[in-house]
């Protein structure tokens, strides 16, 4: 697959850093402060934005498609079997999070910011098609 080694390697620093300061905070399963709650919606925000990017960009390196939405990248991947289906309906349920963070803020719970740590887990194996 072609991509842009420069860009490519700079987003996924990014999403590394945002990922280490996200295993940073500390809180139990069923807790966790304001502090923790917001800081932990933002850096997952910020990664699932990361990750978009790069499935943008393989996406138009190699001519795979227009997708129309943000999941509509994570499809043309899903349909070209870059990505399996486990982390195509993680990806579309990290979007649905991130969305929900840009445009309806205070509508986000506890759960959501758990299950969207679960999420990222599922997809992290997205990153070596980059190596």
């Amino acid at each position: 697959m072609k991509f842009d080694r420069a860009k490519t390697g700079k987003v996924i620093a990014d999403i590394r850093r945002y990922s280490d300061d996200l295993s940073e905070l500390k809180f139990g399963d069923k807790s966790m402060s304001k502090l923790e709650f917001y800081s932990s919606s933002m850096l997952i925000f910020s990664i699932v934005n990361s990750y978009m990017d790069l499935a943008n960009e393989l996406i138009s390196s190699n001519h795979l498609g227009y997708p129309a939405t943000y999941a509509d990248m994570f499809d043309i991947l899903f349909d070209k079997k870059i990505i399996n289906k486990k982390e195509n309906d993680a990806f579309k349920r990290l979007i649905n999070v991130r969305n929900a963070i840009a445009h309806r803020y205070f509508n986000i719970t506890l759960s959501d910011v758990h299950n969207a740590m679960s999420d990222l887990k599922k997809v992290n194996s997205f990153l070596s098609l980059f190596n």
